[in-house]
């Protein structure tokens, strides 16, 4: 985040230049700990917001912090490296997503 930038603003900002992704922020859905130990120790601790955003346009081109960059459907994250607190999240977007009737990933 920039200084006086919004989460939300910095998600759009983000989102654009590391994806080439327009979105457009709808709130702040979720916020989360990731805590990776090592042994006792703390290695990483991460404050995750999630802002759920509405897709605009653009396709995905990896940025400066990605090796790639695409859409994914929900159904094929297990076959990827992601950490399952963001699963969880993601998870419950799309259920909630099915909850007010806008139509989920397939």
């Amino acid at each position: 985040m920039e200084v006086g930038e919004t989460v939300e603003a910095a998600a759009v900002r983000e989102t654009l230049e590391e994806t080439r992704v327009d979105v457009r922020s709808v709130r702040v859905f979720d916020v989360r700990d990731f805590i990776q130990l090592e042994g006792t120790k703390v290695r990483w601790h991460y404050v995750l917001i999630d802002v759920l955003c509405e897709y605009i346009g653009g396709d995905p081109f990896p940025g400066t912090d990605a090796e790639n960059a695409r859409f994914v459907p929900l159904r094929d994250l297990g076959e990827y490296d992601v950490a399952p607190t963001a699963l969880e999240v993601l998870q419950a977007a799309s259920a909630g997503r099915v909850a007010t009737g806008e139509t989920p990933d397939p």
